[in-house]
């Protein structure tokens, strides 16, 4: 969708991921770059105070010397939770039709 929108010549801001690999990102950004077009990803957790005192702290040298970081993004199927939500709604309902024809 992003990169029919640029090939369409329209500005782009996308969420995080961008993509899954360099090779989608370098691919998805040639038509912003051969058009001169705005294109942005947003960072949402950059403001966040807590991320900014951490980041402070690591620059003050509160934390010594940093020796590894992990970071992980885990990406779901959505509708794998639709789907426990459906099943939970119909199991209350039908609990609670039970408990109401008492």
């Amino acid at each position: 969708m992003a990169k029919y929108t640029l090939e369409k010549s329209f500005p782009v801001i996308c969420n995080k991921p961008l993509t899954i690999n360099v090779e989608e990102t370098r691919e998805l950004t040639l038509p912003a770059e051969s058009k001169s077009l705005p294109f942005a990803i947003t960072y949402v957790y950059s403001g966040y105070p807590m991320d900014k005192e951490a980041r402070a702290r690591i620059l003050w040298g509160d934390f010594g010397k940093i020796r590894k970081i992990k970071a992980t993004y885990t990406r779901v199927d959505l509708s794998i939770f639709r789907e426990a939500e459906k099943q939970k709604a119909s199991l209350e309902t039908g609990t609670r039709e039970k408990w109401e024809s008492r």
